[in-house]
């Protein structure tokens, strides 16, 4: 799962520096060139964060399942699975920030 996670992150950086020829347009409309569809950035955000979701979602609940597991007090197992359980947090977050990706792609002046 961490491969994939560095090799997703890799591909993201590729991605968007490699999305407009020039790669100034990115940060200067008026130049003259071509960019890719947006749609291509939106599409493998929406992937990335799917994955992430899962990613988290998984070191959340398999680290709980092995600490029920252990011979310790269950105030202190209650504890370390909460603890543990924090990383959903992330999975949330990770939600709610795919419900904002199509405004990367937006490049609207909002004067």
């Amino acid at each position: 799962m961490v491969i994939l996670q560095v090799m997703i992150a890799m591909i993201s950086v590729f991605l968007v520096f490699f999305q407009c020829n020039p790669t100034a347009m990115l940060w200067n409309p008026t130049l003259n060139g071509k960019c890719w569809s947006p749609d291509i950035f939106n599409g493998f955000s929406y992937w990335v964060s799917a994955y992430t979701t899962l990613t988290d979602i998984v070191l959340a609940v398999v680290p709980i399942m092995a600490f029920w597991k252990l011979h310790m007090r269950t105030s202190t197992k209650i504890s370390v699975c909460i603890m543990m359980g924090l990383t959903m947090l992330s999975a949330i977050v990770t939600i709610v920030k795919a419900t904002f990706l199509h405004l990367f792609t937006d490049h609207t002046d909002p004067r």
